[in-house]
């Protein structure tokens, strides 16, 4: 938890998918520490779906990722008016928090007339507005486990 706090933890910036795992990477070696990948064993992953992001949002992550070590200061866990945590659970190999991080940013949505759904099943409307996505308050709002995963598109 210590490396984490000192490279600022993830930034807040990454909706979606892509592009986060590379910016705290740069975060993690600008700081001097090394990154160790577990054997395939105790290193076992299963992908979540995802779709694929029109042109422009690859180019967001691109911008996004080449200057992560600009960024890394002042985007993270510095600023806690984009986040809030719901839960920490300190197990034995990794820390797991519930965390709230609110409405995706317009420019993340391929087009208007969306509906987006997290990986619980909550549907949520998107209308082109970045205030136009309903959702529960955030001291109600059950999910939310991480930007990252939070959001797929449903057509």
């Amino acid at each position: 938890m210590e490396q984490f706090m000192k490279v600022n933890g993830y930034s807040n910036s990454y909706w979606g998918w892509g592009g986060e795992d590379d910016d705290l990477g740069k975060r993690i070696i600008s700081k001097g520490y090394s990154i160790e990948r577990p054997d395939s064993v105790q290193g076992a992953m299963t992908m979540i779906r995802h779709v694929q992001r029109e042109a422009t949002q690859p180019k967001l992550v691109l911008s996004l990722v080449s200057n992560a070590t600009l960024r890394m200061t002042k985007d993270g866990l510095n600023n806690p008016e984009t986040w809030r945590v719901l839960q920490v659970q300190i197990l034995p190999l990794y820390h797991y928090l519930l965390v709230n991080v609110g409405k995706p940013p317009v420019e993340w949505f391929r087009s208007t007339n969306k509906t987006l759904q997290n990986k619980d099943g909550d549907v949520y409307d998107y209308n082109g507005d970045e205030d136009a996505i309903s959702s529960p308050p955030m001291d109600t709002k059950k999910t939310a486990t991480s930007k990252f995963e939070n959001y797929d598109y449903m057509d």
